[in-house]
C-alpha cells in the first residue's frame, strides 16, 4: 500500500526522488519540518535530501 503524501513538500520530494530514497526524504523532512521547508527553494530541499542519502551510503 502506497503512503499518501500529505504536504506539498512531501509530494514534491517523493515525486522527485526514486522510491528507494523515500526514507531519506522522510528523515530530512522530520529534521527540517514541513513548515520550514515550505520557505526553502526547491534546490535547497533537494540538496538537503541528497546530503542525507550521501551520509547514509557512507555508513
Amino acid at each position: 500500500m502506497k503512503k499518501q503524501a500529505k504536504t506539498p513538500v512531501e509530494k514534491t520530494l517523493y515525486s522527485y526522488f526514486p522510491k528507494e530514497y523515500h526514507h531519506a526524504v522522510a528523515e530530512w523532512i522530520s529534521e527540517v519540518s514541513d513548515y520550514d521547508a515550505l520557505y526553502m527553494h526547491l534546490d535547497d530541499m533537494v540538496d538537503g535530501v541528497k546530503e542525507k542519502i550521501k551520509n547514509q551510503e557512507i555508513k
